[in-house]
This record gives structure tokens, sequence and C-alpha cells, in this order.
């Protein structure tokens, strides 16, 4: 065989290589989330704690493992102190552990900080819980609309009449609506009347942001660094000026940005870590506005459901014979967060940067499992 035939064969090999090469790489990207699935229930989560490890942690990464959680950052608040614990890792590609120091997105588990804040007002007799929304901000009134009928506590436990799986998320649906255009509010209808009924509601929560900016007539987002995070001595920061310093996987595909941050200060507006949350949730217990807010029962109350009562901060459980908890859950693209308080005081804050398939069912199983876990000490 002559030269130029056996440079012929190599480079026929050389080709035949390469596309095999590509096609296992494209066979590779696409069975990417079972793969990464596959190689994180395999692997032992690196875990870094600031005290001795209890035995409820190490019960609880089972669970971690079967739900692909990627990165789990948590603070727990006991009789004697605080202890922080780092689960998993920060980022995939470079592969680095989490830290305590690392900061999440805190979604819903912000409109905690807003429910404080407007119960602060109340508690100062700058506001009434039956305060009409439209009459507190000032907006123009309509004749014979139901709107009108809404109330600072209809807000608060979310009983205003917004339904966002009838009309959708007002705050994605019609997003120039609130902060900037409310003066338009009078003119939709509700999807049904004012404290006939629960629904979930972040433009409820939008709402009473703007009653607390009005209140108190500074940008919104500085009132909370003001009466919130810096008397708790919390370094928590807007989410439209921070990120975290973590990457978020939403079913273990990387997610991107492209939510209108700046918008989201009450109902899901701030980033930090698990232990500043922590601060923060334990000067609001210190305040003499909270336990009678945090039992709050409206008349149509279902302790046995982990939805079925939700006072004018957060919701309430029990599981006979074990303690009642009070409870906030937040979910974002690539996040889950969790907070819990005990009736015996103790307290646990669980962030995550991954979010599953089935965002309500792996909610309801890590609430479930910390519940048994914590519940019955």
């Amino acid at each position: 065989m002559g030269y130029g035939q056996r440079l012929k064969k190599i480079n026929r090999i050389a080709i035949y290589l390469i596309l095999l090469i590509v096609l296992c790489s494209i066979y590779l990207l696409q069975q990417r989330e079972e793969l990464i699935a596959y190689t994180l229930k395999q692997s032992k989560y690196p875990i870094s704690c600031d005290a001795t490890q209890p035995d409820w942690l190490i019960k609880l990464v089972p669970l971690l493992k079967s739900q692909g959680y990627i990165g789990v950052q948590i603070s727990y608040t006991h009789q004697q102190g605080t202890l922080n614990c780092s689960i998993g890792w920060a980022s995939l590609w470079p592969l680095r552990d989490l830290q305590n120091n690392d900061q999440f997105k805190y979604a819903s588990l912000s409109k905690i900080f807003t429910a404080a804040l407007v119960l602060d007002l109340v508690k100062k007799k700058q506001l009434n819980l039956d305060d009409q929304l439209f009459t507190t901000l000032d907006l123009p009134l309509v004749q014979h609309s139901q709107i009108m009928d809404i109330q600072i506590t209809h807000l608060l436990q979310h009983r205003a009449g917004f339904d966002r799986r009838v009309s959708g998320d007002w705050v994605f649906e019609k997003p120039n609506l609130c902060p900037q255009n409310l003066q338009h509010l009078a003119h939709y209808q509700l999807d049904f009347l004012p404290n006939t009924q629960f629904a979930y509601s972040n433009f409820g929560y939008c709402l009473l942001g703007e009653v607390i900016a009005k209140k108190y007539q500074t940008p919104l987002k500085d009132i909370y660094q003001q009466q919130l995070f810096q008397p708790a001595k919390a370094k928590i920061s807007h989410i439209a000026d921070h990120q975290g310093t973590v990457e978020y996987f939403d079913f273990f595909k990387m997610t991107s940005d492209s939510l209108n941050y700046p918008h989201f200060t009450a109902y899901g507006g701030f980033v930090g870590t698990a232990q500043d949350f922590s601060k923060v949730l334990d000067f609001i217990q210190q305040q003499n506005y909270f336990e009678a807010a945090l039992k709050f029962k409206p008349n149509s109350c279902r302790l046995d459901q982990w939805t079925g009562c939700h006072s004018l901060m957060m919701y309430q459980y029990q599981s006979l014979p074990s303690q009642r908890v009070y409870w906030r859950d937040g979910s974002l693209p690539g996040l889950t967060a969790l907070t819990m308080l005990f009736e015996d005081g103790r307290s646990i804050v669980f962030l995550a940067n991954y979010r599953g398939e089935d965002v309500n069912e792996g909610q309801k199983q890590l609430r479930s499992t910390l519940y048994a876990l914590l519940g019955g000490d």
C-alpha cells in the first residue's frame, strides 16, 4: 500500500472517530439530566456544619438524594443555639462545595418580611387590618366594584379575590399594573368576592408593598433594610442587585434569569444566607405583634391540611399528637425554599439551588419529612 493510500485510510478513520465523538457528545447532552441525577444519587454529599451533625440531618440526606437536590443550606435554631450546615454543591461546572456563606434567593419567604412590616404599622396605629386598600392608597373609586371591598387583612391572608388558577398570576399576566399603574385596578374583575375563600396570590403582596411604601414615603427596598435587616444585623440584598453566589438548576437544567426582579420586592425580592434569614426571623419573633399574628385563625381553618390554614403571616399545620408548626415555602426557577417555626420555639430555614419536575409534590414531601424528623422533639 502506497503512502497516499495509507494517508487516505488514516483520514477516513479520523473522520469516523470524529463523527463517533460528535454522536456520543450529542447523546450525552440529550441524557445530561438523567446522568446528573444518577451521579448525584450515587455520590456522597459533602456536608459542612459549624457544630456536630444531628441525627435528623443524617436522616434527611436520603430524601435529598432521592429528590435530586444539588445544594442545600440549613439554619436550625434550637434551645442550645443555632446550627448552620451546607450540604452538596454550590455549582457543578466547575464543581464547588456549598458553604454556609453562600447566598440564595429567598423567593416567597420574603413575604414574611412584608407581613411583618404591615403588622408593625398596625401595632403603631398607622394602619388598621380592616382598612380598605383603595382608601389607604388613595386610588380612584369606581361605584359597584367588588374590588373596593378588599381590606389589608384579606391581602395578608390571600383572601382578597385574586386566584392565579383562574385568571393567572397578575404580577406576570399584568406586569405593568403593580406597582406603576394601580389607578387602573378598579376596572378589573376579581375571581371571587373578598374574604370568601383562600387563593395564594403574589399580586396581593405586591399591593401590600405599595401600602408600606406609601406609609413610609421611602423607596420600598430601603424600608426592609432600615426596619428589619439592619436591626437584625443580617446581610441581605435585593434580588435586583444580587442573584446569589450559587448556580440554580430547574429539573437538572441550569436556569437563565428572565424575570422582572425590580418589582419582586414585596413578594419574592431578597437574597441572603439561611443564617441571615434566621436572624431576621428571630428579630420578628421578638416583636410584640408577632404571636397574635402568627396564631390568627380564619373562620375556615383546617389544621390537618398543609395549606388549609393561613394566618396573617404563615401557614399553620398540626398532625396530632405532634406539635403545631407555622411554615412558609417559596419557589423560583432552580430554587426551593422553606422555613418552619415550631411551638416550642425551634425554627429551621432550608434553601436549595434546585427545583424538581413536580414542584408541589417535592415541596410537600420536604415539609412532611422535616415535620416528621423535628415535629415530635
